[in-house]
């Protein structure tokens, strides 16, 4: 039995993912929300919150063969239960499921303006909605709050505060701090607001290499940008990376949303000010670094696919 770990960043495309989820595979073989699963009170099960043995029970019982983790870090002991883990293949029973794993992975700036049109435009509850400057500095600052186990929910530093499952959405470098599992720091900028990376090294080095070596273990990191135009369908045969992985073939929802309407979204085209925008790009430097490495290995699957040596 194989199922699909789908790790999905917010904001960048899941909701489609889910929909392609839906389209390939037997409804009865997909959680019914999001593709997240759920439990009895528990619409969102977080899965991210789960041990190995909770999540092999999970995909037995209920013959579910794709999750999605969105508000949780990525848990690096899911990386046991790829079938070329030396530890899984220890501990495997004949009966246990592998799992693949596919994240998709979005332009880090284009991110955080999806989010606050999403969630801190469409979907804000309070009275003012804020300026996207304001929403950035009010998730970064909710982010150094809850910087604690669990991380994502919402609990540290704010008494009686609960679930706040958007703690970390809009935080800087936020795709780090998925694959790092959940250790990837905030980093105080200067006076200009810029960061001195190269003179903090030691605060975050080890992180980004956590994420550089798990993303390594991804069967498909998929650039949201690229997700409608590199799955064309030729003679009911899907091609590119999506069906030589999964053997998906039907590719008509490969970009919706939730709510509201599909919108490209492009930071340099907000109302960020020149300034405001170099800062910004400077807080996400490492995701940039993430998302273009990424977006590299992606193309480079699709158009070298026969100069590429598997094994030596």
């Amino acid at each position: 039995k194989v199922a699909i770990w789908y790790e999905h960043l917010s904001k960048a495309g899941g909701t489609s993912m889910c929909n392609l989820a839906n389209s390939n595979m037997a409804k009865s073989e997909v959680p019914n929300y999001y593709c997240m699963p759920s439990e009895p009170k528990k619409i969102d099960a977080r899965v991210g919150q789960w041990d190995n043995n909770k999540l092999k029970l999970y995909i037995d019982q209920n013959k579910k063969y794709i999750v999605s983790n969105e508000w949780e870090p990525f848990p690096l002991e899911r990386l046991a239960m790829r079938p070329d883990a030396a530890a899984a293949a220890e501990n495997h029973n004949d009966d246990d499921p592998w799992l693949i794993f596919v994240t998709t992975i979005r332009h880090p700036l284009n991110r955080i303006i999806s989010a606050w049109k999403f969630w801190g435009q469409l979907h804000f509850k309070g009275e003012v909605k804020p300026t996207l400057a304001q929403f950035i500095q009010r998730r970064e600052d909710g982010a150094r709050r809850d910087f604690n186990k669990p991380q994502g929910l919402g609990k540290g530093g704010i008494k009686n505060a609960g679930d706040n499952f958007l703690a970390m959405v809009g935080r800087p470098n936020f795709a780090l701090w998925k694959f790092s599992g959940g250790t990837m720091p905030l980093p105080m900028g200067n006076e200009n607001g810029l960061v001195p990376w190269g003179d903090i090294e030691s605060e975050w080095l080890d992180s980004f290499v956590t994420a550089v070596k798990t993303l390594c273990q991804f069967d498909l990191m998929i650039p949201m940008e690229l997700l409608s135009t590199t799955h064309e369908t030729t003679k009911d045969m899907g091609v590119g990376p999506l069906h030589d992985v999964l053997g998906w073939n039907h590719f008509e929802k490969s970009h919706v949303v939730p709510s509201g309407s599909v919108v490209n979204n492009n930071a340099k085209e907000s109302d960020l000010t020149s300034d405001q925008y170099d800062v910004l790009w400077d807080k996400n430097r490492l995701d940039m670094v993430i998302y273009y490495w990424s977006r590299a290995v992606y193309l480079t699957k699709i158009h070298c696919a026969d100069s590429l040596v598997v094994g030596v």
